[in-house]
């Protein structure tokens, strides 16, 4: 009986399993930090320090957070490219600080929120989220304040409204007019005012007018 040849040859396979891990958001907190733009608008970054989701295997950019309620006071804005956001950002927004929330000064509102989801390339997702935004506005109830020559001291009213749970520093400048300082008033060396967590009315004494 005549043998057959067998001839083997070895394959290499590969294989993908569906991604099926939902992204997990492991930090999320209330965003409160305002600061004055260069364009003379007041805004408050969001960033990873605020919301940061992970998801393993997943590039930052692919880590994409759906908009299910824009805010209602203000609204999102990507800094770097300056168009106006209502649809989505991603993980590395957040990372880069690209995420800006503008205050609309003309609503007499302190506190905004944006309600998302977090999903991934794959369309797993996380349970819906609410992220809250809270600022203050400190504000001197006065337009303008005059003491005599012969007093020797002028009392300031800083009265802080809307969110007060944490710290607030703001800068006191003074514009003598036609005073001169040193000559016609004196003002304190420190011009940075604190409030403390709580703290909503600060009351100070300084010399001369001041016109805010």
């Amino acid at each position: 009986m005549q043998g057959t040849a067998l001839n083997f040859s070895a394959v290499c396979c590969t294989i993908d399993f569906p991604d099926d891990s939902s992204p997990r958001i492991v930090r999320l907190h209330c965003a409160t930090k305002v600061q004055l733009l260069d364009d003379g608008r007041y805004g408050i970054y969001i960033t990873s320090r605020e919301i940061k989701a992970i998801d393993p295997g997943t590039d930052e950019e692919n880590i994409i957070f759906k908009i299910l309620s824009a805010p209602q006071n203000g609204y999102l804005e990507n800094v770097i490219s300056g168009k106006f956001i209502s649809d989505h950002f991603t993980q590395k927004d957040l990372n880069m600080k690209s995420l800006l929330y503008i205050i609309n000064p003309s609503v007499n509102v302190y506190e905004d929120s944006v309600e998302f989801v977090v999903t991934d390339l794959s369309g797993n997702r996380a349970e819906p989220q609410r992220l809250e935004i809270k600022w203050c506005r400190i504000e001197l109830p006065q337009a303008m304040y005059e003491v005599c020559e012969t007093e020797a001291l002028v009392s300031l009213k800083i009265t802080r409204g809307g969110y007060a749970a944490d710290s607030a520093f703001i800068s006191l400048q003074v514009n003598g007019v036609s005073a001169v300082v040193g000559q016609d008033f004196s003002s304190s060396p420190s011009r940075l005012i604190q409030f403390d967590p709580g703290t909503i009315i600060f009351i100070g004494h300084s010399e001369g007018i001041f016109l805010v």
